[in-house]
């Protein structure tokens, strides 16, 4: 009975960890989206934009999203990159996305993860 125990135990952690991995885009796809015109979406709160904020991303708080994003980006066939502080107003935001006809509407995850893709996408456009 134990080994049943640990057995199911093991099951639950790898699954979480699994889907955990796979909820964010993958940040190569992520970094190619950036490179061929994507729109970074940052959709946590006014004082938190206002803290910091990744240059050139669109600020369009949770709340908004859904009448907001179709007035600032009205062709639901362009790339939506969406963070927020850790991940999860961004899946909130690209699930009403998707809702709405987004087709590709993409979590990035948190700001820091956001940050890190858009910088790296950034220095593989600089010129050499």
């Amino acid at each position: 009975m134990n080994y049943l125990y640990v057995l199911v135990v093991v099951a639950t952690i790898a699954l979480f960890l699994f889907l955990k991995r796979n909820r964010f885009i993958p940040q190569q796809q992520a970094r190619a989206f950036l490179k061929s015109g994507a729109k970074v979406v940052d959709v946590r709160t006014d004082d938190e934009y206002r803290e910091k904020h990744i240059p050139g991303a669109l600020h369009i708080p949770l709340k908004l999203v859904s009448t907001e994003c179709l007035k600032q980006v009205p062709d639901k066939n362009h790339v939506l990159l969406l963070h927020c502080a850790a991940g999860v107003r961004s899946a909130m935001a690209m699930k009403a996305l998707r809702g709405l006809g987004y087709k590709h509407a993409y979590n990035l995850g948190s700001y820091d993860r956001a940050a890190s893709i858009a910088a790296a996408s950034e220095s593989a456009r600089a010129p050499s």
